[in-house]
């Protein structure tokens, strides 16, 4: 049975379920069908957690890669969280596993530059997946090659902090600075990406889950792994975080080997790894891998008619020395960059404007875009959506107080709240999008107030963290200029500042005149926005 989503969405079959909820068939309002993962209700109660989630999803939201699931929407409402993405057909690349046992090391070597790509574009924004494991990568089968799409970025800021307690049940993927409590960085995720490697080569991890390495402790070598796709493996697998290569290195190294494992028999299924080998066959103390490994000096042009492994002093040098066999590269070009702009339609939930964001062409562009971009007012043109047009997905305005009167100036597009002396504090929340730069009015007590004497704290809040706090009273404007860039959800929150004990029927009213939020021209909509 269909059931609705933000007035926008009809929510059907369900498609899956996982630890941190379930996965729904979804319709948006043209009738494109999404996936639509609802979050357990138990790991979405706290708002701190909530808040730093959203923070964290923002820059996600409409970013587009070959490598990527597409986030197109982030709803909230009435305490459901909702994440609306792509569908991808085709299974995940643990179906393929499970199918299959282990797959050739070409394979390996082709998926795994795909999900590097994709690392380096999210850890570029900032952000940190967390949780990369073979369930977590979609396999699009719509070509003729099955491409691999990393999805579930940053949910695992949701799941339950570990603790010493939980050591047996962590995750075999996780790395060792995040069994040990700390919380996971950009080297975790590489750290993943090694373990998901050896996985798709012999069908097991590298160590047990939960399982605490000791410095001196490396991962044992499975089978007849050619040595070059070994190499850097135990390179991702390093204890130390700062040992691990960054994600689009390693995205250029894989891809740069696939044509010499062309022909490199399958794995052998295992039903355990190997004996672990002592760490100190792979590296001296005196001298860091990792990084220097994938210096530009490592690369020289490919033959023209003949691809081979060619060894270059400078990798040699640094490769011996930490008693890793040769792993100089012929270079195959870059990492897959992030896609060419193009306008990503992002609805953030019921009665809120629909936002169309330009993804940059690379994640660098990306970050750089949200750091540096100018705000609504300084673009020359301005896309506006008043707020006493949109419904809020939380608490209620005054609805018999459309126009409002501060300091002797009438505002027909007025958001307003009733005030008693004796009331506690009240908020009114709205899902608005990340494709608004500013929230602007003008805020005071209405001029009909009854009482003369009464204030009011005013706080606006975005995904959590407070924005602004101010206090208005009768005859005084002032003006709000917030700041809501990347903010997904607006609250604003009020408390009359007691003058006496008045808990009837006040004819005091609290109220922003002409409220609206500020965008620019092809990052937000320009045609009117449906509040039903």
């Amino acid at each position: 049975m269909e059931r609705p989503l933000a007035d926008r969405y009809r929510l059907g079959a369900l498609i899956g379920r996982g630890p941190l909820g379930e996965v729904v068939a979804g319709t948006g309002p043209d009738g494109r069908e999404y996936a639509v993962k609802l979050l357990d209700p138990a790991l979405t109660g706290n708002q701190e957690t909530v808040g730093r989630f959203l923070r964290a999803q923002a820059p996600l939201v409409g970013l587009t890669h070959e490598h990527l699931v597409t986030l197109h929407d982030l709803v909230v409402e009435a305490g459901v969280v909702a994440l609306v993405a792509d569908q991808v057909p085709g299974g995940s690349l643990r179906d393929r596993l499970e199918a299959s046992g282990t797959l050739l090391p070409a394979e390996i070597a082709r998926i795994g530059a795909g999900i590097a790509a994709a690392l380096h574009v999210i850890h570029e924004l900032g952000a940190v997946h967390g949780d990369v494991k073979p369930s977590n990568v979609l396999m699009d089968d719509t070509g003729s090659v099955r491409i691999p799409k990393l999805t579930d970025t940053g949910l695992a800021l949701l799941a339950p902090p570990r603790t010493h307690t939980s050591l047996a049940t962590a995750s075999k993927y996780a790395a060792p600075e995040v069994v040990r409590g700390e919380e996971p960085g950009p080297a975790a995720d590489l750290y993943s990406l090694g373990v998901v490697l050896y996985e798709l080569y012999c069908g097991v991890a590298p160590f047990a889950g939960g399982f605490v390495r000791d410095a001196g402790e490396g991962p044992g070598r499975p089978g007849e792994i050619p040595a070059p796709l070994w190499d850097l493996i135990r390179l991702l697998l390093a204890v130390e975080p700062a040992l691990r290569p960054l994600a689009d290195p390693v995205a250029t190294v894989l891809a740069a080997m696939l044509p010499d494992l062309v022909g490199a028999p399958v794995g052998q299924r295992l039903d355990r790894p190997p004996p672990t080998e002592p760490a100190q066959r792979h590296r001296t103390a005196a001298t860091p891998i990792g990084d220097q490994m994938f210096g530009e000096q490592l690369y020289s042009p490919p033959p023209k008619k003949r691809k081979k492994w060619i060894p270059v002093t400078v990798a040699a040098t640094v490769l011996v020395a930490a008693g890793v066999t040769t792993v100089a590269l012929v270079s195959s070009g870059s990492a897959p960059a992030a896609g060419p702009a193009a306008p990503v339609t992002v609805t953030a939930a019921p009665g809120t404007a629909t936002v169309t964001a330009s993804v940059p062409s690379n994640a660098a562009a990306a970050a750089s875009t949200t750091a540096t971009a100018p705000t609504a007012a300084d673009s020359g043109a301005t896309v506006e959506q008043y707020l006493s047009e949109l419904r809020p997905v939380e608490g209620t305005s005054a609805n018999d107080h459309e126009t409002g009167n501060v300091a002797g100036k009438a505002y027909p597009h007025t958001v307003a709240a009733s005030l008693y002396e004796c009331s506690e504090a009240e908020t009114v929340e709205y899902n608005i999008s990340k494709g608004y730069r500013k929230f602007v009015a003008s805020a005071g007590l209405d001029d009909n107030s009854s009482d003369s004497a009464l204030k009011a704290q005013l706080e606006v809040f975005g995904d959590g963290k407070k924005l602004i706090s101010t206090t208005l009273e009768i005859n005084k404007l002032t003006p709000l200029d917030v700041d809501v860039t990347q903010v997904l959800r607006l609250k604003i929150s009020w408390q009359p500042v007691k003058s006496g004990e008045n808990c009837g029927p006040s004819g005091n009213y609290l109220d922003l005149g002409e409220a609206k939020l500020l965008g620019v021209p092809g990052e937000v909509p320009t045609s009117p926005i449906p509040t039903s």
